[in-house]
């Protein structure tokens, strides 16, 4: 499901992308690297604990300040 994620977003020409990333983090970032295989570049965000969508936004914060 990510790389079908990731394969669209390089489509519509987002190439700088951030994965916020908790359970089988390493197995993730193992597969898919820093995302040149892909032809984008990915950094990962350690999510410590799961505690939902809007504190994985919060976790990401530094990587998408002022990127709007």
């Amino acid at each position: 499901m990510l790389e079908i994620l990731i394969g669209q977003l390089k489509e519509v020409g987002v190439v700088d992308i951030v994965v916020v990333v908790h359970h089988l983090r390493e197995k993730i970032e193992e597969y898919f690297g820093d995302g040149k295989e892909f032809g984008v570049k990915i950094s990962y965000v350690l999510q410590p604990e799961m505690k939902g969508n809007a504190h994985a936004l919060l976790c990401a914060e530094k990587f998408v300040e002022n990127k709007f």
